[in-house]
């Protein structure tokens, strides 16, 4: 064997060697592992298998409710939040960005609240200017707005009209009986176009698109009713509160079905409308209702109108600044910085029944009037649009992430509107933990089968008056955020919002009531 034979053999020995060591260092490794798992099963006493997580039955009704097959194509935004213990107890899609429809006034009564505070009025001024001589007014009288959405309001228990015969009667203490001049609305308080730009215009002229002017009056509403005529045509024939000048394009049609929808286009400060869709053709009477095109002029004829049937004589006309402006801008140039004279101030509720009555009943034009007057608050500019600045400006200062969070409103009219799950919990959240009105905010939303828009949700079942909840619902979005308490005791704070269902409202409606049932008796 020669040298390179023999070191050859040595190698392979050695490799061998290597090999072996490697062999047993691993057998001891796996001895020591095995002699842990002993140690740590002694510790413990006993061994416990891996089990998948068990669902209880609020999980699963929340899963049937997900998995619903009407939910295929919808988008779906859930979470609830135990206050008892401070932590989620269920979440899905909690931030995704969803249309909210009127759970987003959430947001504009809590900042509202917050921000001009639960005892903060709003007024509209009787004025006038010129002088008054041997019982002639030798000038004009102004109606200045302060966007007051309660002026004529029938939501607080007083006479519609009371606020008329105030107004006379005080122009009657200053012993006038005659005025040269004109009644002048003044709306200028609120920017004049106050429509939000974003609401449909299809849906302008219909009750629920009340937009919030610097005067508001009768809930900025009208009623228009129908009757039947000799070949069975719809024909309107009564219109209340009664607009000068009004007109209408009826192409109703009778109803081939049981259900009738008859709605109307129309256009702000247009006195002009279309009345489109179905009535019923077994109805002596249809009342439809519609947004008041042009509120300040309405409040200006019907005060020109009251001082006319007090025998006062008037030699102008009724109009509002606008109008001037627009049309004879020589009286408007006399009139604008003239000294006036208040005659009187009319005092609007507090912001606290402006919150209740916004949230139990979704006003959609008290939603408006905050939203402007939280405007005028931070930038001298009563709009849509610096209201929303202004309530986003809020939402950031008490540390709510506002992403995914869009208000072109502040009722939820508009469909451009996004807001999370989550985002309506943390509001609800902040308001019941961190603000001083705690308890204005909490009484404002509607109670399950016992006050406003929740008056017949889960009326005949063990949910009803454990829910606290503003809602909110349009063409293919529904939404509820509120409180529940479960029978167990816990305390909850959720929100629920689907979009892009494949039900129609009413059977979505019961869906969410057999969830929210199932989560009060959650154990």
């Amino acid at each position: 064997m020669n040298k390179i034979e023999r070191k050859t053999k040595q190698h392979r020995k050695f490799n061998i060697l290597i090999s072996v060591i490697a062999v047993l260092l691993s057998i001891q490794a796996c001895k020591n592992n095995t002699d842990n798992k002993k140690n740590d099963i002694s510790q413990n006493d006993t061994i416990k298998e891996i089990t998948p997580h068990i669902k209880d039955s609020f999980e699963i009704a929340c899963d049937k409710f997900i998995n619903d097959t009407s939910m295929f194509n919808a988008a779906i935004g859930i979470y609830f939040y135990d206050t008892n213990n401070k932590k989620v107890l269920f979440q899905h899609n909690s931030n995704l960005a969803l249309i909210p429809a009127s759970t987003l006034k959430l947001f504009t009564t809590a900042a509202a609240l917050e921000i001009l505070g639960a005892n903060k009025y709003f007024y509209t001024y009787l004025q006038y200017d010129g002088k008054i001589i041997d019982n002639v007014l030798q000038g004009n009288i102004y109606i200045k707005g302060g966007g007051d959405p309660t002026l004529g309001s029938k939501f607080f228990n007083v006479n519609t009209s009371d606020f008329l015969d105030k107004w006379s009667n005080e122009i009657k203490k200053l012993n006038i009986d005659s005025i040269t001049g004109h009644i002048i609305a003044d709306a200028s308080f609120f920017e004049e176009e106050y429509v939000p730009p974003t609401w449909s215009y299809g849906e302008i002229g219909e009750y629920y698109c009340t937009a919030a002017c610097g005067i508001n009056v009768y809930d900025n509403q009208y009623d228009l009713t129908f009757y039947t005529g000799k070949k069975g045509r719809y024909k309107a024939t009564k219109i209340v509160p009664y607009i000068p000048d009004f007109y209408y394009d009826n192409k109703t049609l009778l109803a081939t079905k049981e259900k009738a929808l008859a709605y109307i286009i129309a256009m702000p400060y247009q006195n002009e409308v279309i009345l489109k869709g179905t009535v019923m053709s077994n109805s002596a009477n249809y009342t439809i209702t519609g947004a008041i095109p042009d509120p300040p002029l309405l409040v200006a004829y019907q005060l020109y109108e009251k001082l006319k049937s007090n025998n006062i004589t008037i030699k102008g006309e009724y109009t509002t600044l606008k109008n001037l402006e627009k049309y004879n801008d020589s009286i408007y140039n006399q009139i604008v910085g003239k000294k006036r004279t208040n005659i009187f101030t009319q005092s609007s509720v507090n912001m606290a029944a402006i919150v209740n009555n916004t949230n139990q009943r979704s006003n959609n034009l008290f939603a408006e009037t905050l939203l402007s007057q939280l405007g005028i608050h931070f930038f001298s500019h009563g709009s849509p649009e610096s209201g929303t600045i202004a309530v986003i400006k809020f939402l950031n200062s008490i540390g709510i992430d506002t992403r995914g969070l869009n208000m072109f409103d502040g009722s939820g009219v508009s469909r451009y509107n996004t807001t999370t799950a989550k985002q309506l919990v943390d509001i609800i959240k902040y308001m019941q933990d961190s603000s001083k009105n705690s308890q204005v905010f909490y009484n404002s939303l509607p109670v399950s089968g016992e006050s406003g828009t929740m008056f017949y949700f889960a009326k005949e079942s063990v949910a009803k008056g454990k829910i606290r909840a503003k809602t909110g619902s349009m063409s293919n979005a529904r939404s509820y955020a509120g409180h529940i308490k479960c029978l167990s005791g816990k305390e909850l704070i959720f929100s629920v919002i689907v979009n892009n269902h494949n039900c129609d409202n009413p059977e979505l409606k019961v869906k969410i009531e057999e969830l929210l049932i199932s989560t009060v008796k959650f154990q």
